[in-house]
């Protein structure tokens, strides 16, 4: 999630999504609507592609659908990939899974998201650790995800770098608590107070206020290693 609550990317994801109607209205449930569009009009993601390994060693990125004024029960998606159709999850917190692959970008793919016909919708760019979900995590090399980040937004270009403000901190998804080693000390992570994409009471940690931190210890596994921008 490059930016939690950046407009400008949400309104040029929702033109993106509103690209070209795949199914007949009358083949879709009572209700329900449907776009279509080029894996590589993802925002961000054939500049992301683009990068040498070494530059994204510590980060990946994903999608996610959010709907907003209506219920995500009946949305689902699929990659029309030439005579291929490979079905797509939606979790419960709209990602896409898995990720639109380089090959399926290359060979021209769509992706069709079928959702309520009167919600709102956007398409959110999120960016995550790609270090093992477990107890622990390597401080030093979530701080060096965060940079490679930084770094690669500024490679992407585009509205990537107009709309999407610096990324300083790690939101453990349901990891409940944690502590950061630094200099010989443990201390605990701060608790974020919750808004409508970070649950409250999530641990977080901020890099750049512990440059010598070594580990991240967290009472529980957590679902994603978040990367993210400031709260306003």
């Amino acid at each position: 999630m490059f930016a939690l609550k950046t407009l400008a990317a949400f309104a040029a994801a929702s033109a993106l999504m509103g690209a070209v109607p795949a199914l007949a209205q009358g083949d879709l449930p009572p209700g329900m609507t449907t776009d279509t569009q080029k894996v590589s009009d993802l925002p961000g993601l054939v500049g992301f592609y683009k990068l040498a390994p070494s530059e994204h060693s510590q980060f990946g990125v994903y999608y996610a659908v959010k709907i907003k004024h209506a219920s995500m029960a009946g949305s689902s998606a699929v990659i029309n990939d030439g005579s291929h159709q490979v079905p797509v999850h939606l979790g419960a917190d709209g990602r896409i899974e898995p990720t639109p692959t380089r090959e399926q970008v290359e060979n021209g793919a769509t992706i069709t998201v079928v959702y309520p016909a009167a919600a709102s919708k956007a398409l959110k760019l999120r960016v995550f650790s790609t270090q093992p979900a477990g107890h622990d995590y390597d401080a030093q090399g979530l701080g060096l995800g965060i940079r490679q980040a930084n770094s690669a937004m500024g490679k992407i270009g585009g509205i990537l770098v107009m709309a999407l403000p610096r990324l300083d901190r790690v939101y453990f998804i349901g990891a409940g608590s944690g502590t950061v080693d630094a200099g010989g000390q443990s201390q605990p992570l701060p608790k974020f107070q919750g808004d409508n994409e970070v649950p409250a009471g999530t641990p977080y940690f901020v890099p750049s206020q512990s440059p010598n931190a070594t580990k991240i210890h967290l009472s529980g596994t957590p679902s994603l290693a978040l990367f993210a921008n400031p709260p306003k």
